[in-house]
């Protein structure tokens, strides 16, 4: 489910999206709370994207810094806090700040709704 998620949402164009959200989905008889609508439709847009950059920075460090960890007595959470997350951070860092600034300049998108 998640996995279907992440790829509807790369997928399709934002002003697409928002449209079926605020078009669409009413006519299916599902009423949405317009205050919080175009927030959080924003905030899982960007979780989504986030969480693909996020997996993918993980993924990226080599599973050998985990096993070296392991021998050394630290737990799996200390192994990824200590060893793995700085790397981690420093290839997410630049991906995620740009995902950030393309959601401040979709709100300019979402005011085709008002017109």
């Amino acid at each position: 489910m998640v996995i279907g998620f992440v790829e509807l949402n790369r997928n399709t164009p934002f002003l697409v999206q928002i449209f079926f959200i605020y078009f669409a989905i009413p006519l299916a008889g599902i009423r949405l709370d317009q205050r919080r609508q175009k927030s959080s439709r924003w905030v899982s847009t960007a979780g989504a994207y986030a969480n693909e950059i996020i997996g993918g920075g993980v993924q990226s460090i080599p599973e050998r810094q985990m096993e070296a960890g392991l021998p050394l007595g630290l737990h799996k959470a200390q192994v990824f806090r200590l060893i793995i997350l700085k790397p981690a951070l420093r290839a997410i860092f630049p991906s995620l700040t740009s995902q950030f600034v393309l959601l401040t300049l979709t709100t300019s998108i979402a005011s085709a709704i008002s017109a």
